[in-house]
């Protein structure tokens, strides 16, 4: 089978019926449709520049620099970082502003009789709260390492992965968790589309899961590649999520309920709207490749909670002969929103940066993995806002 093609479940032949049935229900009960909401852009001319200020988190011998899944917390007013290393299958623990290793966490001595998946993703909540994402599996560890609790994410209809993104932490209220959700579907069927949802929410207490939030209408109307089923989220100071889809220039603000806003989030180097694929254009991975490469699309989406300002990755296009001479990462900007969704600029970003690394810590700083090549040690420099500077673009470091 062509890898590009997801596989189907295998099911038998009377829980079609039921499974079409619970598709048309989910549709009908998760509508939640947008109301647009546009408000005039204000152009701030707003910048990002890198300081000299760099953090340095040396490994161990026996960890790696292949890092899946980090995230900055505080506990007891002590503030710490975590990196899950894939390779290793160990979770780093650090003491955030000296660099100080406190603990070294080989999972595979804690869950021993587990596989870890290419896609195992870790999220340190506090101290004495692990959690260790590892397919459609979730364990919580406490700070002995022990095994507190663990949660199956849901197989029917279909199977949803869940993962702890870099820049997109998982969100708590009360005993519920929210996370992204990653479906496992035929991405050239738009039959299929309308099963998908963008978040799992998780009941902690009564160990049930649901998927929540239907995606937007372009993905119901058009054929797309694997590449635009990219969802980023972030949570405001208004306690409500904000999405942002691969294949929509809107944002939409939500409390996964009945509260569904859409803002204009367009970037000013999208000329033209996204065009369906057709069949021939997802015939196999170069193609998707190519389909994503010769159009506009969107990335992650990440509220700065000092500022009170949204930074959202736009992703430019690039040419038939640009892609034919080997090009095969598009350009990028960054676009500002103030509080209220509200455009407010739009600066170049340098390829060199990577702002699904971002962290914000509690002093109200920001900042962003570096020197990916280095063996070593793991680097982060600290960016700063500029305005109304006359070289609008990131400063490389």
């Amino acid at each position: 089978m062509n890898k590009v093609f997801h596989k189907a479940l295998v099911m038998p032949d009377f829980r079609f019926l039921l499974l079409g049935l619970f598709t048309l229900l989910l549709s009908c009960r998760d509508d939640n449709k947008a109301q647009m909401k546009y408000l005039t852009p204000v152009d701030k001319n707003i910048n990002l520049n890198t300081t000299g200020d760099t953090l340095v988190f040396n490994l161990p011998a026996d960890s790696y620099n292949r890092i899946r899944s980090f995230n900055y917390f505080i506990d007891h007013e002590n503030e710490y970082i975590s990196f899950y290393d894939k390779q290793s299958a160990s979770v780093n623990l650090y003491e955030f502003n000296s660099g100080a290793l406190i603990k070294r966490i080989p999972l595979k001595s804690y869950l021993p009789h587990r596989k870890f998946e290419k896609y195992t993703t870790v999220y340190y909540k506090n101290l004495d709260s692990l959690f260790v994402m590892n397919g459609i599996t979730l364990y919580l560890l406490n700070n002995a390492m022990k095994v507190t609790d663990s949660f199956e994410f849901q197989r029917n209809p279909f199977v949803a992965f869940a993962s702890f993104k870099n820049g997109n932490p998982p969100i708590f209220l009360g005993d519920k968790m929210y996370t992204i959700a990653k479906p496992y579907l035929s991405t050239q069927d738009k039959k299929e589309y309308i099963k998908w949802r963008a978040m799992y929410e998780l009941d902690l207490k009564n160990n049930t899961t649901e998927l929540k939030y239907r995606m937007p209408q372009v993905y119901q109307d058009s054929l797309l590649g694997y590449n635009f089923f990219e969802t980023s989220y972030c949570f405001n100071n208004k306690g409500k999520i904000v999405f942002s889809f691969a294949a929509d220039s809107n944002i939409y603000e939500t409390d996964l309920e009945g509260y569904n806003t859409a803002y204009h989030g367009k970037s000013a180097f999208q000329k033209s709207s996204l065009n369906a694929a057709t069949m021939a254009e997802l015939n196999d991975e170069e193609d998707v490749n190519k389909y994503y490469l010769l159009r506009d699309s969107y990335g992650g989406i990440y509220f700065d909670p000092y500022s009170k300002r949204y930074l959202r990755i736009a992703e430019q296009k690039i040419t038939e002969s640009e892609y034919i001479l080997g090009k095969k990462e598009k350009n990028k900007t960054v676009l500002f929103f103030d509080e209220d969704l509200r455009a407010i600029g739009e600066t170049k970003l340098a390829g060199d940066i990577e702002l699904s690394t971002i962290l914000f810590t509690r002093n109200g700083h920001m900042y962003i993995r570096t020197g990916f090549k280095a063996e070593n040690a793991l680097y982060f420099v600290r960016l700063e806002y500029g305005e109304g500077l006359p070289e609008n673009k990131i400063a490389s470091h």
